[in-house]
């Protein structure tokens, strides 16, 4: 499983909540279009998924795909801080694109997807196309 364990001080059932709200932005949005497993979507890549743990939260709304190159791990840990820093910051989001964020990843709405991705500045045009090309490069290797 790639699921993400994040450790914070006094950790709370409410910054959990932020946390991953966040992690659904920085992380989950565009793990929807990065990552291939439509089927595991049904049942562990819903948005919001997430575990309250003694040291903070442990996110499972991502599958494995990100641990299988160093490029994609580093991605998903500077996301990770993306996430923490927003709610240390106090960063609102807003109750209505809580409710977009959701359903577009829970819809795979691509248009939807990167709306929000733009919205949120989520990751450069640029690092998502080399991440998009990682993928396929990946991909390729799987199958030769």
């Amino acid at each position: 499983m790639g699921h993400i364990h994040v450790g914070y001080p006094n950790p709370n059932i409410e910054t959990n909540e932020k946390i991953v709200k966040w992690m659904d932005i920085y992380l989950g949005l565009a793990s929807t279009i990065l990552d291939d497993d439509d089927r595991r979507k049904m049942y562990y890549g819903t948005p919001g998924r997430y575990r309250d743990k003694d040291f903070g939260v442990e996110y499972r709304t991502l599958s494995n795909y990100w641990t299988a190159h160093d490029e994609l791990r580093q991605w998903v840990f500077r996301q990770t801080e993306k996430a923490y820093y927003a709610v240390v910051n106090k960063v609102q989001i807003g109750e209505s694109y809580e409710r977009e964020v959701q359903s577009a990843i829970a819809t795979n709405n691509r248009n939807a997807i990167e709306k929000l991705m733009d919205h949120f500045d989520v990751i450069s045009n640029k690092e998502f196309n080399e991440l998009l090309n990682l993928k396929v490069q990946l991909n390729a290797e799987i199958i030769s």
